[in-house]
């Protein structure tokens, strides 16, 4: 809350917000083996979940407060490609630590990615909104 309030202050009347985060949700692992999409299995973002959504409580509660106006949201999905099991392992590592990933899910995706020509995909809903400060 108070990152939120210190940026309001360096705001001039007017001036932009731009929230971008993932969606509260367990994103999916994904095999896609020639046509085919096969679930892999999905990841435990249980840590992350928490911090979006006291995030987003912090910034409605400034809104509410008059602080900010939403003036547009939307989501997409933007996905991350990896070309094997190796490559998502380390992506994991660096970037998702706090991720949970099942015992299994490596294997399981190593022997889908053996059946034919693919890679693995986390495919994840990502929420953006712009919020301007009052002018007044």
């Amino acid at each position: 809350m108070r990152a939120l309030r210190n940026i309001h202050s360096a705001l001039r009347p007017g001036g932009l917000l731009l929230d971008i985060h993932p969606e509260p949700k367990h994103p999916w692992l994904v095999a896609q083996v020639d046509a085919r999409t096969i679930p892999v299995g999905q990841l435990d973002e249980s840590f992350r979940i928490g911090t979006v959504r006291s995030a987003r409580a912090a910034l409605q509660t400034l809104v509410d407060d008059g602080l900010f106006v939403f003036e547009c949201e939307t989501t997409f999905t933007f996905t991350y490609h990896f070309a094997d099991v190796d490559s998502w392992l380390g992506h994991m590592a660096g970037q998702w630590a706090s991720a949970g990933i099942p015992a299994d899910m490596a294997e399981r995706a190593s022997s889908l990615l053996a059946t034919g020509e693919g890679e693995l995909r986390i495919p994840r809903e990502i929420h953006a909104a712009r919020l301007r400060k009052p002018k007044g």
